[in-house]
């Protein structure tokens, strides 16, 4: 990510870190080719975020969704896309980065509502996924950088599981936010302009 791409990301993350009982707003999209870092950044946030963050997979648009409950940061990798415009993908997705509230639904189990502290990754090798317009600040896109030599993701496993994590959790706890909005839009980027 360019500099100023990756400071506005890192105060996303801090954000959530530093106060989890605001809603993100954002839905942060990473579109590459693939083999980039999606998949380790998802992984490093479940170490770092333990059990509030995770995988939502068709949770996002099924009819049960009981993983979202409780998440503060999710990911989902590789969406399906059904058709040239899927409307219930775009209607989640605009749901969950907008609604206070979410309802969750246990099968077999009754409806409920619960406050909403989501922030939603997608991770696809996609052109695109949802219609962005030039003046929806819901979507922040993101393209990888050069692919990773397996070299370097063994020095990094081996760093995160050897008091990395701690790291990463004291980093962002104690980030500097005062010029951070998270009402505010996210970066335009190239790969945004691909979306629209």
């Amino acid at each position: 990510l360019a500099q100023d791409n990756w400071g506005w990301l890192a105060d996303y993350l801090a954000h959530g870190a530093q106060h989890p009982h605001i809603r993100g707003q954002h839905i942060v999209i990473f579109r590459d080719e693939g083999g980039t870092g999606k998949s380790c950044l998802f992984e490093t946030m479940d170490s770092v975020f333990g059990p509030y963050c995770g995988p939502v997979g068709t949770g996002m648009t099924s009819s049960f969704n009981a993983g979202l409950e409780g998440l503060v940061f999710a990911h989902w990798s590789d969406p399906v896309i059904h058709g040239a415009i899927d409307r219930d993908l775009e209607s989640a997705l605009k749901n969950y980065s907008g609604d206070k509230k979410i309802e969750i639904n246990h099968k077999g189990g009754a409806k409920y509502h619960v406050r909403n502290y989501g922030r939603l990754f997608i991770a696809t090798n996609k052109d695109w996924i949802v219609p962005v317009s030039s003046t929806e600040r819901r979507y922040t896109v993101f393209g990888g950088t050069e692919p990773f030599k397996y070299s370097d993701w063994e020095s990094y496993d081996n760093w995160l599981r050897n008091g990395g994590v701690e790291a990463i959790r004291e980093w962002l706890n104690g980030r500097d936010l005062s010029g951070f909005s998270i009402s505010a839009p996210g970066p335009v980027t190239e790969q945004r302009s691909i979306m629209e």
